[in-house]
């Protein structure tokens, strides 16, 4: 239930995202949603352009920046098991 719910709201997020301006609450919003699909690499994209839009805005969100490491982190660990494999 709870994956088909964050495949709804990515579907969601994913159109106001095409339709919208460029906003950093979007692309974060959204980039959760890829995070918890486990797509780690458009997480990260996301979460990296919403960081930059907020900057343009004069805006600096810790939580961006803790994702953005959080996702690197789980990119880094999915590399090393692959590895292992």
């Amino acid at each position: 239930i709870k994956a088909n719910r964050i495949k709804k709201a990515n579907k969601i997020l994913l159109k106001l995202y095409k339709s919208s301006k460029p906003s950093y609450v979007i692309s974060y919003d959204l980039a959760l949603t890829y995070e918890a699909l486990g797509n780690l690499e458009k997480a990260l994209s996301l979460y990296e352009q919403a960081e930059d839009i907020a900057i343009t805005q004069g805006e600096v969100l810790q939580d961006i920046e803790k994702a953005i490491n959080r996702v690197k982190k789980n990119i880094q660990e999915l590399k090393k098991a692959r590895k292992q494999i």
